[in-house]
């Protein structure tokens, strides 16, 4: 099964200016990371190391939860994505999201702005 993998340039801006341009932004210093789609097994070990059920991980994530057959919530995208039958993935950039919102990304913390 082939798994995509992504690249991402993510500027990094340097604020400067007075008056009008008080909020001017360079752009000139680049962070170029690696993200690769997981396979269904790594994906689900994330999951699993961040403590969520899979419903809970779509809806952090933004994918589909709907009623369940036995009662309760399922998300069959989510099933879909760790399944190693099923062809479809979670695209890389997605998955470092995930990663970053459940502090497990082996680089990047992510951390609010100050105010």
């Amino acid at each position: 099964m082939c798994r995509t993998h992504h690249k991402i340039s993510i500027s990094a801006g340097l604020t400067t200016g007075k008056g009008f341009f008080k909020n001017f932004t360079l752009m000139n210093k680049f962070l170029s990371m690696d993200m690769p789609s997981p396979t269904g097994d790594a994906l689900k070990a994330s999951r699993l190391a961040a403590g969520l059920s899979q419903v809970e991980a779509a809806a952090l994530m933004g994918y589909p939860v709907q009623a369940g057959s036995r009662g309760g919530q399922q998300s069959r995208t989510w099933q879909a994505l760790e399944s190693a039958g099923d062809p479809r993935n979670m695209p890389g950039p997605v998955f470092a999201m995930f990663q970053l919102l459940t502090q497990q990304h082996p680089q990047y913390l992510l951390t609010r702005k100050a105010d």
